[in-house]
């Protein structure tokens, strides 16, 4: 499958704030979600944003605000900064206007005016934040009073098209962001339709705003990204009269079981060995469509008495599998019960992205439930040689040197080596018996002694 050359660069593991306390996973963590994020920054340029004073306003949000906002760590991710160096950043505009014939379909634009030769806004991948901006605000500076030139914003539908617009199937994402910039002037309705159709001075251009959306592809477009997505808002903040709203994209997975992409045992024995007990897990991917690719599975053991969490490790899928042998568990534990908790990051192959990520410990919208399973884990009883004798631990690692680990096996070498002793034994001693016991007789010649020592022959 092409899509498993897709390897896990980074580990990737939120605290198991399900199954266990924050405190335990977060010394287990080597980065925290290290996979790529996109960043999509949308700036309205509809004409209410347009004038000197909001010029100079703006260009400090563009160039000083966004930038510390992308480098802030801990404001959308514990520990990590919103946007790094493997992550893409898209710059883009909105709005409808001369500068686009009021086109729905050129709603996105990357362009300050209608010439196809001098596009500024796209894509960034391994180019820090404030390069990009920095070169965005030139172009917008140099076009600043063709760029301005927008009558309606749609603020409503600005962030589902531009997640639209800047899709990419070749790209590997696991968490988008959308951060939109504007004055905000007649965008506080959320639905589309309502927002076309809003009541103002500009009633009849508002209306054709308005057939144009219904007629074209924006529309689709949005609808198909609502199917698809969730999004709400994580951040916002307000410079003058711009205002910074910042939004997560998630799949809607509401129903994804990993039972049905994944196969594993239900309930594990775990095998006696001359060291202890262990077992070796195989999950596989088990998704014949090939549109849910199981990447990572993170295992905790756990006492269900105590909640005592006495093994974590995660594992990687490979070739359509991953595996892991468990082991090393305490000696306080052994015959006890305990319960084997499973995470599960898939990533789905969409219409967006090459792969986007569903993990555990996000939304019910990303399938975290269902992503998250419990197995019982049973300790083999201790087995007896000829039924009576137990197999200790100093019997099993004589011959564990020879027969292996499976206690079964090591059981039958005894059984073999005691049964065959015994029958040598048992042939040893009736051959002495036999020997003490046999009076050797000649029926032609009897020899009788006398008390005085004398013989007689006959």
């Amino acid at each position: 499958m092409p899509y498993r050359s897709c390897a896990l660069v980074f580990l990737f593991l939120l605290p198991f704030c399900l199954i266990c306390q924050d405190s335990e996973w977060k010394s287990q963590k080597l980065q925290i979600d290290s996979f790529r994020n996109h960043v999509i920054i949308l700036l309205d340029r509809s004409g209410s944003m347009k004038g000197e004073e909001s010029t100079r306003i703006l260009e400090n949000v563009v160039k000083n605000e966004v930038p510390k906002l992308l480098s802030e760590k801990g404001l959308v991710i514990d520990q990590k900064a919103l946007l790094q160096s493997d992550d893409y950043l898209s710059i883009g505009f909105f709005g409808l206007g001369e500068f686009n014939n009021y086109d729905y379909t050129r709603f996105i634009t990357l362009a300050v005016d209608d010439q196809a030769d001098k596009p500024f806004g796209r894509t960034f991948s391994r180019i820090s934040a404030q390069a990009a901006l920095d070169h965005s605000w030139k172009q917008i500076y140099t076009h600043q009073k063709r760029f301005f030139s927008g009558d309606f914003t749609g603020l409503s539908f600005a962030g589902p098209i531009g997640f639209q617009f800047f899709k990419n199937s070749e790209r590997r994402v696991h968490r988008t962001f959308v951060l939109l910039i504007s004055d905000g002037q007649f965008n506080s309705i959320d639905d589309p339709n309502n927002e076309i159709s809003h009541e103002s001075i500009w009633i009849k251009r508002y209306k054709r705003h308005q057939t144009l959306f219904n007629r074209g592809h924006i529309s689709e477009a949005y609808k198909e990204v609502r199917n698809q997505y969730n999004w709400s808002e994580v951040w916002s903040s307000q410079y003058g009269k711009y205002k910074l709203h910042l939004y997560e994209y998630v799949p809607n997975q509401r129903s994804l079981d990993v039972r049905s992409i994944v196969e594993f045992d239900m309930d594990v024995m775990l095998n006696r060995t001359p060291g202890g007990y262990e077992k070796k897990l195989t999950f596989k991917d088990a998704d014949t469509s090939d549109i849910y690719l199981p990447q990572l599975v993170a295992l905790q053991i756990v006492d269900p008495e105590s909640q005592e969490i006495i093994h974590q490790d995660i594992h990687y899928f490979h070739e359509g599998q991953a595996n892991t042998l468990l082991r090393d568990i305490p000696k306080e534990y052994y015959g006890t019960p305990l319960k084997m908790e499973m995470a599960y990051w898939v990533d789905l192959k969409d219409d967006v992205y090459a792969c986007h990520q569903l993990h555990p410990f996000g939304d019910d919208e990303q399938g975290a439930k269902g992503l998250v399973k419990t197995i019982d884990l049973l300790f083999e009883e201790k087995a007896y040689v000829l039924g009576f004798i137990p197999l200790n631990n100093y019997l099993y690692k004589i011959s564990g040197s020879l027969m292996g680990g499976v206690q079964r096996d090591n059981v039958l070498f005894w059984n073999a080596c005691l049964i065959s002793l015994l029958l040598i034994i048992l042939v040893i001693s009736t051959a002495i018996y036999i020997s003490r016991k046999r009076v050797i007789t000649d029926a032609r010649s009897i020899a009788i002694k006398t008390l005085t020592g004398s013989q007689i022959s006959d």
